[in-house]
């Protein structure tokens, strides 16, 4: 949260920007990734609970938010996309988990979907990265990579 504190009001921040903000603050890409969650999770929940107090449990809700949460969606996918360090993309992983378990415990599971859909991004961009550096293992050669060619 650091980051969008010192650098961006909410009012402005914009999902294109995040990547090169956790640059110029030398922030690791998970901590980016950890602030932009916690601010879609703050604003999605108030407005489900608005929702659900204005509608009642209508299935309203989901498509009235699936649109934005498409958006956000296609923004941290492009971000995690990027995203080559297989530590950074687990602790994603587990930042989409905790995100769930807060929606769970304040009753907003209708947004529940979004957070799947990116955990199951994260996931397969996390196994394609290790399955990149499984590779490019394999692939080496081993003497050849010590200093003087033996």
């Amino acid at each position: 949260d650091l980051i969008l504190r010192q650098a961006w009001p909410e009012e402005v921040m914009s999902l294109s920007g995040i990547a090169s903000l956790a640059q110029q603050y030398h922030q690791r890409p998970e901590a980016a990734f950890r602030a932009v969650i916690s601010c879609v999770l703050r604003h999605t929940v108030s407005e489900v609970s608005f929702l659900n107090a204005f509608f009642g449990s209508d299935p309203l809700i989901w498509r009235v938010m699936q649109q934005p949460l498409r958006v956000v969606e296609e923004g941290l996918s492009s971000f995690a996309e990027e995203c080559l360090d297989c530590i950074a993309l687990l602790l994603m992983i587990f930042t989409m988990q905790d995100a769930q378990s807060e929606l769970d415990s304040k009753s907003a599971r209708e947004l529940n979907p979004f957070f799947e859909s990116m955990g199951r991004a994260l996931w397969l961009r996390f196994k394609a990265a290790v399955q990149e550096q499984v590779d490019t293992l394999r692939a080496s050669h081993p003497p050849k990579l010590r200093l003087g060619g033996q």
